[in-house]
């Protein structure tokens, strides 16, 4: 390799909008049955740390395969397709790991960043089939090596085309057994292929294999035919006869929460006394134990919310038609969503303002007290860690209603045309925190989608003007998303934790060392841009250190052999994974545990080819070790024209 130019690095300063990667289901097909485009997953990250996400060059295909559905119960062979609906991640030994819906297949598809790239590769698993066909085995180790693979096949429907099933999941990683489980919701209409009635299964790979399809992986946790019941005003009531379930989430302790969504209530649909409301389930070794967790709702026989009860905060149940309907259903979780260390929880509707109502498709969001109840979000402060909404514990966090509530005035933000948004107009398609305490949701916005982020900066609990921004809009008639995609659940990383989308000309190699403040591996990353002669933005750097302490990096000619480097007195599994490296310089870590380094390549073409690595260390002192720089994986740089 040729040596790369020693460039001056400096510690750069800088802000990001949060990471978020998006399921996609495409419409734009025939039948009904899903889309064929090559994105069923995408990811926008601000690359170019400016705090907002360019609709085209800041939008990756995250996901790059999917799976063939084979022949269907018709015998029609079906092509690539899926219908991406929901999306959960859980860290496991330092890195991410991501679990999707694919409603369209009926299955749940696992996915691990193995080398760190920031996408879900397909690797040897050219057709995307999940087997490992002749001639894929590259590397001559009898395994299909990939990062991608099916967790659970569910099964299509046995008298239509399509599943449309799973639609939501819910993971919680469990380090006592070393397990992770996921809660998945199947609300399909009909018989499915495999005998998987509706409710909610337990998915957990027992034997390591990397799926839960194995005998007695994959149970039936929460159904109306299990006989639950939860106290409720009038006595006992049995949970759950329509096991229409439209959101589950984990909470930090691996308490199971579940919305459960009824039908509008008339003169043919009288009240279900348990739908509407938010349920916990504790999982006591695969038994659920039931309990109301939240609920702000008449429409049901269930103790409501003490401030729902007092009138401190209007009723969820709107108008439609003749009759009414709830129609709350988001939940999101930060386990350090409170000054960075106590559980959050954000509960929030979907509704929106329908002028005049919709009532035939939409029950817009007038309530009985003549109140709009669009955009109002909440947060509880879990000040004890004990999983329920205790007293004092709910407050209103952001009021995008147009009228105040409990002292807490409306506010708006600017979306992608500069114009204010004060009421939401159209339908809120999506909702999640950040880890550490960032609010998005995906708002439909006419000709553009785009995500609004919320963070309560001056921390007085409670989002203020100027604290809500739209991060990115994607048009649905140009760009890459331009086959109109359809959106609904979504994750939102903390920023700074995954590394990548690496642009032309960096490619990674090595694993990272694990850190021990932070429970994340340390990874290189890059940002504003490619490696390009006269790219004067171009950055490298460090993620997943600890906030506020001290990062070095190296310069090397090449990648070696890992060389453990625990003897020479640095942390056990840490390794130096490039040649002739030198100390280039150091910087700070910011409030994320990102140092940013500035390496401005000049307008000089002599520069094009030039090849080098470079790897970093981060400072941990909650090690007892002579040096206690944790190592990164290395970056290969090449300087592209």
């Amino acid at each position: 390799m040729h040596r790369f130019p020693a460039i001056v690095l400096l510690a750069a300063a800088s802000a990001a909008a949060q990471d978020h990667i998006i399921p996609f289901g495409f419409s734009a097909n025939t039948g009904g049955n899903g889309g064929t485009s090559s994105m069923p997953a995408a990811r926008i990250k601000d690359n170019d740390l400016d705090g907002q996400i360019s609709s085209v060059t800041e939008l990756h295909s995250f996901l790059t395969t999917a799976f063939y559905a084979g022949t269907n119960a018709q015998g029609t062979v079906l092509p690539q397709i899926c219908f991406m609906t929901d999306v959960r991640a859980v860290v496991v030994d330092g890195e991410y790991e991501f679990y999707f819906t694919d409603t369209e297949q009926g299955r749940i598809v696992r996915g691990v960043d193995k080398n760190h790239n920031g996408l879900l590769d397909r690797g040897e698993d050219a057709n995307g089939n999940g087997v490992l066909d002749p001639g894929e085995d590259t590397n001559l180790n009898g395994i299909l090596d990939t990062e991608v693979n099916e967790f659970v096949f569910f099964g299509e429907r046995t008298n239509q085309l399509n599943l449309l099933a799973p639609d939501t999941l819910a993971v919680y990683r469990d380090n006592t057994t070393g397990r992770t489980r996921v809660y998945v919701a199947l609300d399909n209409n009909s018989d499915p292929t495999f005998g998987f009635v509706r409710g909610i299964y337990r998915c957990v790979d027992n034997n390591g294999d990397g799926d839960a399809k194995d005998p007695g992986e994959t149970t039936l946790f929460v159904s109306s035919t299990l006989g639950l019941t939860v106290p409720g005003t009038g006595g006992p009531v049995a949970l759950n006869v329509s096991d229409n379930w439209t959101q589950l989430r984990c909470l930090p302790g691996g308490k199971l929460i579940a919305y459960a969504q009824g039908n509008p209530i008339n003169t043919g649909n009288p009240i279900q006394p348990s739908m509407n409301a938010f349920y916990g389930f504790t999982d006591n070794n695969g038994t659920a134990v039931p309990e109301v967790w939240f609920n702000c709702s008449n429409l049901n026989s269930l103790p409501r919310h003490p401030d729902w009860v007092n009138g401190t905060y209007p009723d969820w149940d709107a108008s439609y038609g003749t009759g009414l309907r709830n129609f709350a259903r988001w939940v999101a979780v930060a386990p350090r969503g409170y000054l960075g260390a106590i559980p959050a929880y954000y509960i929030a509707s979907s509704y929106n303002v329908v002028t005049p109502p919709n009532t035939s498709s939409n029950p817009g969001d007038m309530n009985l007290g003549g109140q709009h109840v669009a955009g109002l979000i909440y947060r509880v402060v879990d000040l004890n860690q004990n999983q329920v909404i205790d007293p004092g514990e709910l407050t209103l966090y952001c009021n995008m209603s147009g009228q105040t509530y409990a002292g807490v005035a409306p506010v708006g933000f600017t979306n992608h045309a500069a114009t204010l948004i004060t009421s939401l107009t159209d339908r809120t398609w999506g909702f999640d925190v950040s880890a550490d305490g960032e609010v998005s949701f995906i708002y439909a916005n006419g000709v553009a989608d785009g995500v609004v982020t919320m963070r309560d900066l001056n921390n007085n609990n409670v989002i203020d003007a100027g604290e809500a921004g739209m991060v990115w809009a994607q048009t649905t008639t140009t760009g890459p998303l331009s086959a109109s995609p359809f959106f609904t659940y979504f994750g939102a990383l903390a920023d700074g934790t995954l590394p990548g989308p690496f642009p032309t000309g960096i490619t990674t190699s090595g694993s990272g060392c694990l850190v021990p403040s932070t429970g994340m591996r340390a990874l290189m990353d890059s940002w504003g841009g490619p490696p390009q002669v006269g790219n004067l933005s171009f950055k490298i750097g460090s993620i997943n250190g600890v906030p506020f302490t001290i990062a070095v990096w190296a310069l090397g000619t090449g990648l070696i052999p890992p060389v453990q480097l625990g003897p020479f007195g640095f942390p056990a599994g840490c390794t130096l994974d490039i040649d002739n490296g030198t100390i280039q310089g150091f910087g700070f870590t910011d409030a994320k545990g990102r140092t940013i380094f500035a390496a401005p390549l000049p307008p000089n073409n002599a520069l094009i080819g030039l090849t080098a690595t470079v790897q970093a260390g981060v400072i941990d002192l909650s090690v007892p070790v002579p040096l206690q720089y944790f190592t990164t994986n290395a970056l290969v740089i090449t300087i592209q024209p």
